[in-house]
């Protein structure tokens, strides 16, 4: 169904309901995926359809052109030259609304799966499911699944600015498969990286003057259809000399024309025409208004009046017309300026709903408020009036604005935001927010704190906020105790209408979550431990502020290490999710829970995407709910050693992961890659995602983030052996020597930080009765976090070792092997280098695998010394052939598939493939096995791990 409601019956409060995109929360409005309808007396410009669908034509054409131009009627012509060559084609027309990243995905997705459709290709469960996976890899799937040529059109990009959208598209042309042609229009050239495209000749730009209408095509579009039979009410008619002259004056512009052609049944046409002397100097615009003013003369007064107070209607309908316009003949009214071609045209997908063209409604709209501003006021006012009453918030906000009616425009925020905030779209919310007056908004404290929360999670709340200001001056003026998210009634109608809004809300949640994203976390529990969260909610919202409070919470236990609390709350914290249906606190839930199995040191059972609840997967797959998960899981895959997959979910969410707002998640996932990037042999980038961190806590004054990487610097000088960068480095350290608190660190410190970070630096330093004493204050710590166990048993073996006590330090080291096997912690020892390698001293390997094994590569060692013998019967499927060892010499170096078939100058289908053998004869599953298994061969020789002697032969 239409985004805006079927034009209801007379006295009919409602029309007909809104198509929403089903588990995403945003509507769908349909007429966005129609292009629009050929224009009678269309010139079809073949010359340049030729161009851009020729073969060999660049995959990407930007159509740039300013307001009447004719990229829309361009573009909509080439989407009908793909049909009829059967290609499989989709239109998205944007408006401002696009410009959040959630609204934006949920009508690409619909695009998409509209082109699958037509090519035979459908998504299961269509374009509700379509968010259910990584958009990039998802539309990619789609399309490559397309058999046929397909085309998807792009109107009014000018429209988006948003990073993470543009990024999107960025990466999305780059990718694109080779049947698919992508067709953008736009007023100015998008930021969606054009100039290496150009480079590539991957993309073509058209501008104005490849718009402009050849003389040719001038005069057949003067005496086209339509335009002949206004021509033909003028006794003079028009000859080929009077067509040359409209064409030399407009200069082919195509907006220019059509005026011309809609006067010219004016009286005094002739006289017009000697006047373009005179107008020679104007611009085209400036010409326009000239036109348009001949173009309104033409009508009736009753006709005029009615064009000049529908012009600031963003959409029109009969009902809605009557309304702004006092009459009761709107629907009869656009119907015949519909069939008359006057600049306005149906919206397809919305029936009974219209839209002029840009160009002609400008100039009537900035006509009106100039002569008559009260009109355009009350015009405003009575559309955002109507608009209100039926159910579409975004155009009763819109007007409401526009009138300066900020009080209705409070009034239909405060019932729309919950909606917004609890589906993610806190773009908009925050857009809306800076268009009305604070001094206002501060006065309605149930939509001070809904705005309150997309500052906070879109991290414009960092420092001390007016906002957050002022809601933390109310509450403690006020006194109150922090009923958490106690309103009553907080507009849970669901339907974002207006009035729904409700005072008495209590800011106590919102102001603990901004507490906690300002590195507060103590502070923030304070504020969100009260009894109203183990309550059920009266309505969504509050549910949604309640399971927020519940993941905080949970957080907090996870830094007090109180594990039946941590259980108690994250089901709590289920409950009010599931209750309010928002997948933004939903997706915090779950990275919660991700986060706790690697603390318990099982980051395995965290590496892949835990289970959704029904109905909320493909809202969780997306924006900030899966930034935080996201992050999560690259930690998990780090300290499982599974660098693929840790590598994988970096290239996905790390540039939202900067953006996120729980600086424990940015820092961990962020620390996470840049360790990965110098495994992988990248130290510069490695560097430079820690800047990135480095920059991100200075700026969001996140103390513990950035100390987090001050001995992370000093953790990989150290390991690198840069005594001098080390010295350095020391004189920055942040904090003071203190014994560690067990009854609240930070989940920070399992990964780096002060706690392992001095003692890993007294080990380098020599200084061992001093890390010794660390060591004992560190495992004193009680409760014990069984991740951070596992990593000073390590430190502890080193110890040991070092003060000559190798025995001690073997059986120490393999208890922490088998810790660390059981739950797949295997950079617990991989971390620690040659040193804890060599204390597991397995037997010295022959030649051969030598030589398949990197020599400079600590871990190799240390990771055969983790493995366990073959089991009985175990793989013996032939000897490792000469590319399978270089295969082999590669992984445990971890290189990544891409690197192998660089490296190797092969495809990476045959990297796979060589794998899939390796696999097989080393009788493993994964990478991280394969590592595992590296054992030296049998008495045989070269055979390798499985020669033919197999385990026997030891």
């Amino acid at each position: 169904m239409a985004d805006l409601p079927a034009p209801p019956q007379r006295g009919s409060r409602t029309g007909a309901p809104r198509r929403r995109a089903s588990g995403s929360g945003v509507e769908i409005r349909e007429h966005k995926l129609f292009a629009p309808p050929a224009r009678p007396g269309a010139i079809v410009r073949h010359a340049l359809l030729e161009r851009v669908l020729a073969l060999g034509a660049p995959r990407v054409v930007i159509v740039q052109a300013s307001l009447g131009g004719g990229k829309s009627t361009f573009l909509q012509q080439a989407m009908d030259t793909c049909r009829a060559r059967r290609w499989a084609t989709g239109w998205l027309t944007l408006d401002e609304d696009d410009d959040d990243p959630h609204r934006f995905e949920v009508h690409f997705a619909a695009l998409v799966a509209r082109l699958a459709e037509q090519a035979g290709a459908a998504v299961a469960g269509g374009a509700a499911r379509v968010a259910a996976d990584k958009m990039l890899d998802w539309t990619l799937g789609q399309l490559a699944r397309i058999a046929t040529p397909a085309a998807l059109c792009l109107d009014d990009v000018q429209c988006l600015h948003n990073p993470v959208i543009l990024r999107f598209l960025r990466d999305l042309l780059r990718a694109l498969p080779p049947r698919c042609r992508v067709f953008i229009g736009s007023r100015s050239l998008p930021d969606i990286g054009l100039s290496s495209l150009l480079v590539a000749e991957q993309a073509m730009v058209l501008r104005t003057e490849d718009l402009r209408f050849s003389a040719a095509e001038s005069a057949a579009f003067l005496g086209a259809e339509g335009g002949r039979a206004q021509a033909d009410a003028d006794a003079d008619g028009i000859d080929a000399e009077t067509a040359a002259a409209i064409h030399r004056r407009t200069e082919g512009w195509p907006a220019g024309l059509q005026l011309f052609r809609l006067s010219m049944a004016r009286p005094g046409m002739a006289r017009a025409l000697d006047e373009l002397h005179a107008l020679r100097e104007r611009e085209p615009l400036a010409l326009a208004g000239y036109l348009s003013e001949n173009v309104l003369s033409m009508q009736p007064p009753e006709m005029q009046d009615f064009l000049q107070k529908t012009a600031l209607l963003r959409r029109l309908s009969g009902p809605l017309c009557d309304e702004v316009a006092g009459g009761a003949d709107g629907t009869a009214r656009l119907r015949q300026l519909e069939q008359s071609g006057l600049f306005l045209e149906a919206l397809q997908g919305s029936p009974g709903w219209y839209r002029y063209h840009s160009l002609f409604a400008s100039f009537l709209a900035e006509r009106l408020t100039r002569e008559d501003p009260d009109q355009a006021s009350a015009v405003h006012r009575r559309a955002a009036h109507w608009h209100a009453r039926h159910g579409t918030p975004e155009e009763a906000m819109f007007h409401a604005v526009e009138a300066r009616e900020f009080a209705l425009a409070m009034e239909i925020l405060d019932g729309w935001a919950p909606r917004l905030i609890t589906s993610a779209e806190l773009v908009t919310v925050v857009d809306w927010f800076d268009r009305l007056p604070p001094h206002e908004i501060v006065q309605r404290e149930g939509l001070a704190i809904k705005i309150a929360w997309a500052l906070v999670f879109l991290r414009r709340a960092a420092g001390p906020h007016p906002l957050l200001a002022h809601l933390a001056r109310s509450g403690a003026e006020d006194g109150r105790d922090g009923k958490a998210g106690d309103s009553g009634d907080s507009g849970d109608s669901g339907d974002g209408g207006a009035g729904a809004g409700a005072a008495g809300h209590s800011p106590v949640v919102v102001l603990a979550m901004a507490a906690m994203f300002g590195g507060d976390l103590r502070g923030a529990a304070r504020l969100a431990d009260v009894p109203a969260v183990q309550e059920p909610a009266p309505d969504r919202f509050v549910a949604f502020e309640r399971g927020a409070a519940a993941n905080l919470l949970a957080f907090r236990a996870m830094a007090q290490w109180q594990e039946e609390d941590i259980r108690r709350l994250l089901v709590l914290a289920d409950s009010h999710n599931e209750r309010a249906q928002a997948a933004f606190s939903q997706g915090y839930t779950l990275a919660l829970r991700c986060l706790l199995q690697v603390i318990r040191a099982r980051p395995l059972e965290a590496t892949g995407a835990p289970p959704y609840p029904p109905g909320l997967r493909p809202r969780l797959e997306r924006g900030m709910a899966a930034a935080a998960l996201g992050a999560v899981r690259i930690w998990a895959s780090y300290e499982a050693d599974q660098l693929d997959a840790a590598e994988a979910l970096a290239a996905q969410f790390e540039q939202d992961i900067t953006c996120a707002a729980v600086p424990e998640f940015v820092a961990l996932s962020m620390v996470a890659i840049a360790r990965l990037h110098q495994l992988r042999g990248r130290p510069a980038r490695a560097s430079d995602t820690l800047d990135t961190l480095e920059r991100i806590g200075f700026e969001s004054r996140w103390s513990v983030v950035r100390e987090m990487v001050a001995w992370e610097r000093l953790r990989m000088a150290a390991a690198a052996g840069d005594a001098t960068l080390v010295d350095k480095l020391l004189r920055q350290a942040p904090g003071q020597e203190a014994p560690p608190d067990g009854s609240w660190l930070s989940v920070t410190e399992l990964l780096s930080g002060p706690v392992l970070g001095r003692i890993r630096l007294a080990l380098y330093q020599r200084h061992f009765s001093q890390a010794a004493g660390l060591l004992e204050a560190a495992q004193a710590m009680a409760p014990a976090r069984p991740l951070l166990s596992l990593k000073l048993s390590v430190l502890q073996a080193q110890l040991l070792h070092y003060q000559g006590q190798p025995r001690q330090a073997g059986r120490l080291l393999l208890q922490a092997r088998e810790t660390a096997r059981a739950g797949g912690c295997l950079r617990a020892l991989l971390d620690e280098g040659a040193e804890v390698a060599s204390l597991l001293a397995p037997p010295p390997e022959p030649a051969a695998v030598a030589a398949a094994l990197p020599a400079a590569f600590p871990a190799a060692g240390l990771a055969a010394g983790l493995a366990d013998p073959f089991p009985a019967g175990g793989a013996g499927n032939g000897e490792l052939s000469q590319r399978e060892r270089e295969i082999l010499r590669l992984l445990c170096s971890g290189a990544s598939n891409r690197e192998m078939s660089q490296q190797l100058y092969l495809s990476e289908n045959t990297v796979k493939f060589h794998l899939k053998n390796l696999y097989l004869k080393l009788g493993v599953k994964n990478r991280a096995q394969a590592i595992l298994r590296v054992r030296p061969p049998g008495p045989s020789g070269p055979s390798g791990p499985s020669g033919p002697s197999g385990p026997s032969g030891r």
